[in-house]
């Protein structure tokens, strides 16, 4: 696999595991829409490699991912670049359609199992990138925040559990990680210095079966969310979304001073994390982790 060429990820080989890490440690692994071309790129070229039997997707540095780059300068600057939108909504819809909407539908069938590792924050879009997995470890000291954003696949990934996914989105605050096992989420908590290890376990243990069965097994599985709607329901979110975020930009709503970067203004965040990491709502993300 080639690699040479990647700038906010690495990919290495480990036997017949891919391990495929997000690095943007200074920005929290913020995903920009350079990130997500090269992950893209990546998974391209590891299911083209007989050799690979399972990819694990993990991040460096303390946390899995802090959602879109909203505005740091890297995703400016290519946001210059030549592109397929236009200014107009039309545009706007494109690029979240193309970024990731169909970019996390495409992970999440991919023919090779994905095993992901959950520390530290996982909020917005990251939440969406991990949802594409389909075996996933968190951390002890996981911070888990989703929300209305483009690709919404957190009610699957919380296995439709109706109420609980309205609380959590309606109050915007952090699901711990007992909680993320609890919901469905992620599959087991382990220490955090253990993470990367029992990654690779489960990882390596996958990797001794049959390539072919591995992809029939994935298939099988998936189509039960789809035929219950999934991917249909995914898309269409997507219609939702636009008609938030229109409302949202609108100068009334959200002052020019506090809209993001990549819209004009100075803030580089949206999730209201310095707020979730206390009163009311940290003590409710506290309680639904007791149990």
């Amino acid at each position: 696999m080639s690699q040479q060429h990647y700038k906010t990820i690495v990919v290495e080989t480990r036997g017949p595991v891919a391990v495929v890490t997000l690095n943007r440690p200074s920005v929290a692994n913020a995903v920009s829409r350079l990130m997500t071309r090269e992950i893209d790129d990546a998974f391209n070229c590891i299911c083209e490699d007989n050799s690979i039997k399972c990819i694990y997707l993990r991040s460096e540095g303390k946390h899995f991912s802090s959602g879109h780059d909203l505005g740091s300068d890297e995703q400016l600057n290519d946001m210059e670049r030549p592109q397929e939108i236009d200014p107009r909504p039309r545009g706007t819809y494109l690029k979240w359609y193309a970024n990731d909407v169909e970019a996390s539908l495409r992970w999440r069938r991919l023919r090779k199992p994905i095993i992901c590792g959950l520390k530290g924050y996982c909020i917005y879009h990251g939440t969406v990138v991990s949802a594409c997995a389909d075996i996933v470890y968190a951390a002890e000291d996981l911070k888990y925040m989703p929300s209305l954003v483009e690709a919404n696949l957190f009610p699957w990934a919380a296995n439709l559990q109706v109420q609980k996914v309205k609380e959590i989105l309606f109050t915007q605050r952090f699901i711990l990680a007992n909680e993320a096992k609890e919901l469905g989420i992620v599959s087991r908590v382990v220490k955090a210095e253990n993470l990367d290890e029992e990654c690779m376990k489960i990882a390596e243990l996958i990797s001794r079966s049959d390539a072919y069965y591995l992809w029939m097994s994935k298939k099988m599985v998936n189509s039960a969310q789809d035929h219950a709607g999934m991917e249909t329901h995914v898309r269409a979110s997507l219609d939702t979304w636009t008609s938030y975020r229109r409302d949202a930009l609108d100068p009334l709503v959200i002052p020019q001073s506090q809209k993001t970067r990549d819209h004009g203004g100075n803030s580089k965040k949206l999730a209201p994390v310095a707020s979730s990491l206390k009163g009311e709502s940290w003590r409710q993300s506290e309680l639904a982790s007791k149990l």
